[in-house]
């Protein structure tokens, strides 16, 4: 370590500690949990159009933070992405001497990939009932575009850039459009109509799922890219 990347390290190792020490601080902070919040979501599910109180209180009553958290996913793509908004493409070709184990590792995607989609459309039509959603539909879709990847297929890279850009901010872009229309109808911020909140929500869940998908595909790509050219 050279001697002018040092104060660099001691400083970035003070902000860490600092950080973590806010966040210490935050979460020893936080008030005992509250009963009334349980029974309040209770009252509240009705109006939700969902029968899941998971999924009610990520979509129906705390919308703007899943919405954030969908943000913080764009962000991380597009700070991976080149100059011109997009990973380094990887040709299907590549590197063919790491495709020793392609007979067993193909197989292994043949039989994996078709269960990861079906897999992924169970989570997210169930989402609304139980257990699942738009991140675990997402995450499953992005396994299987990383296991196609690995065999010498791309289906992320295979997209028009465009399209490639329009899935990544499809999830905020459900978001803005489901908030400005509820204050055009002179409603909160993202307070969905209770007749058509179900509906809206498996929209969202949709944008949300392919916004995952091909963002953490993507991230994959750019990081194997990336150890490529090193």
């Amino acid at each position: 370590m050279t001697r002018s990347a040092r104060p660099l390290r001691v400083l970035a190792v003070l902000a860490s500690l600092t950080l973590g020490a806010l966040i210490l601080y935050a979460v020893f902070s936080l008030p005992p949990p509250q009963a009334e919040l349980a029974a309040a979501v209770d009252e509240a599910m009705e109006r939700s159009g969902v029968t899941h109180r998971v999924t009610a209180v990520l979509l129906g009553f705390r919308g703007w933070d899943t919405c954030l958290e969908v943000t913080v996913l764009l962000l991380a793509v597009l700070g991976i992405a080149r100059a011109d908004g997009r990973p380094a493409p990887e040709h299907p070709g590549a590197d063919r001497a790491d495709r020793a184990i392609e007979l067993p590792l193909a197989w292994l995607v043949r039989l994996a990939v078709p269960a990861l989609v079906l897999g992924a459309g169970h989570v997210l039509l169930v989402g609304s009932s139980g257990p699942g959603g738009a991140f675990q539909a997402g995450s499953l879709l992005a396994a299987a575009s990383v296991l196609l990847n690995l065999v010498g297929h791309g289906p992320v890279q295979r997209l028009p850039e465009p399209a490639r850009r329009g899935l990544w901010v499809a999830g905020v872009s459900a978001f803005v459009v489901a908030g400005a229309l509820t204050l055009l109808r002179g409603r909160l911020l993202l307070e969905l109509l209770p007749g058509t909140a179900g509906a809206w929500m498996l929209a969202i869940e949709l944008a949300v799922t392919a916004a995952i998908a091909t963002g953490l595909a993507s991230l994959f790509v750019a990081a194997r890219t990336a150890g490529r050219t090193r």
